[in-house]
């Protein structure tokens, strides 16, 4: 464990010194009060493209962050896209703007306490749960449907099976959601329908073949979106650094939320009813 004493520094004019108002309704602005680092802890990134390193902050919690370092745009895509999951009923880890020894803002997802390491993860979605009618893990079928929808929508071309955390609780195996680095302003929001090629494509139909697939629960991920306000888009970008994603392109995309989100939609409905996107 390395100890550290943060730097006096001046503080970021563009967020930190932000008005937060209390008892917003949304708690978006009560979300974005950032947490401070207080210990570095030891990490090996040999494997992680985006992850700069684990840190234990103020709240007494460990977080992964993510930086600018793998791509400008990077935690604003992480940090919309954890958002718009909370609205719509996906699970990820909790997360929060986290402020390092240099003053800078970070991503941060918050360590699960009892997630299952990588392999047990991998062994659970590389089984077939459709002949045990999925009793190791309640609602996998419509969880992972409800994810290929949530991707092709944020445009996330890089869904593969290391970026799913598995949870043991009462004997029951229940899946997060993590690692939307490659998508939102990080790969933009054309390029639709997606080519086969990606991973997110490709994994999502090696999912279906281990596990079936709820349409249902697909269609009704859609609906969600949907019914997701501009208003309440733009309560979470508000809450996004100006440092990670600037306000003309929070307008760009506040405007495409409002004119463009439901073509889009549509143009996704029909692909999974007619099987074109399957």
């Amino acid at each position: 464990m390395i100890n550290r004493i943060p730097k006096s520094v001046a503080r970021l004019p563009t967020y930190l010194d932000r008005q937060f108002v209390s008892g917003d309704p949304s708690g978006m602005r009560s979300l974005a009060l950032p947490v401070r680092v207080i210990e570095e802890l030891p990490f090996d990134r040999a494997n992680f493209v985006d992850i700069e390193g684990e840190f234990l902050c103020d709240d007494m919690n460990r977080y992964l962050v993510k930086g600018v370092r793998g791509g400008l745009r990077v935690p604003a895509a992480e940090w919309v896209a954890a958002r718009l999951a909370d609205l719509v009923d996906l699970p990820v880890p909790a997360t929060k703007i986290v402020e390092n020894f240099e003053g800078q803002l970070l991503f941060g997802s918050r360590r699960i306490a009892g997630a299952a390491d990588n392999t047990t993860t991998a062994a659970l979605l590389a089984s077939d749960t459709r002949s045990s009618n999925g009793a190791s893990a309640p609602g996998l079928q419509a969880r992972l449907a409800a994810t290929f929808v949530f991707d092709l929508f944020i445009n996330n071309h890089d869904r593969h099976e290391g970026n799913f955390l598995c949870c043991a609780i009462d004997g029951k195996n229940w899946i997060y959601l993590i690692d939307h680095a490659r998508s939102l302003f990080s790969r933009g929001l054309g390029e639709f329908p997606p080519k086969s090629g990606y991973g997110t494509v490709y994994v999502a139909s090696l999912m279906r073949g281990r596990h079936g697939f709820d349409l249902a629960a697909a269609l009704d991920l859609a609906d969600k979106i949907e019914r997701v306000s501009a208003e309440s888009i733009g309560q979470i970008l508000e809450s996004t650094p100006d440092e990670w994603l600037p306000p003309s392109e929070k307008g760009e995309f506040k405007d495409w939320w409002s004119n463009e989100r439901r073509a889009k939609l549509k143009k996704l409905r029909d692909g999974l009813n007619d099987g074109s996107f399957l």
